[in-house]
């Protein structure tokens, strides 16, 4: 059984030194869509935004782990990260790789919509 007790505290601490800074970096980053920034690709935005996340990613201790991006001429970056599946199985020892685990798929995007203020109905 895993030992929690310290969850909460590590978890306030990753979020204080760690996660918030990275926010903080990615949200000054102007990477707006193809759709409100058609220069997109020369202005270099959203490749700041991928290079970051790309970096922290990579950057994580995580076993099997492997991050890469992937670009068609034309269109807006992917970054894919891909972890083995792990854990305890029958006849498998803790933490060793689940080889027909079922594939789970996150998706999220870096570009951002323009700024606005005050309150829009419908959005």
């Amino acid at each position: 059984m895993t030992d929690l007790s310290n969850a909460d505290a590590r978890i306030a601490e990753l979020w204080v030194d760690e996660i918030v800074p990275q926010l903080t970096d990615y949200i000054a980053i102007p990477a707006l869509s193809p759709a409100f920034d058609a220069d997109w690709h020369a202005n270099g935005h959203l490749a700041a935004a991928v290079e970051q996340i790309r970096t922290w990613l990579a950057a994580r201790p995580i076993a099997g782990l492997v991050v890469e991006v992937h670009e068609l001429d034309g269109r807006t970056p992917v970054i894919l990260a891909e972890i083995p599946a792990f854990g305890d199985t029958a006849g498998d020892a803790a933490g060793s790789a689940i080889e027909d685990a079922p594939t789970v798929l996150l998706y999220g995007h870096l570009d951002k919509q323009p700024e606005m203020t005050g309150w829009r109905d419908g959005l």
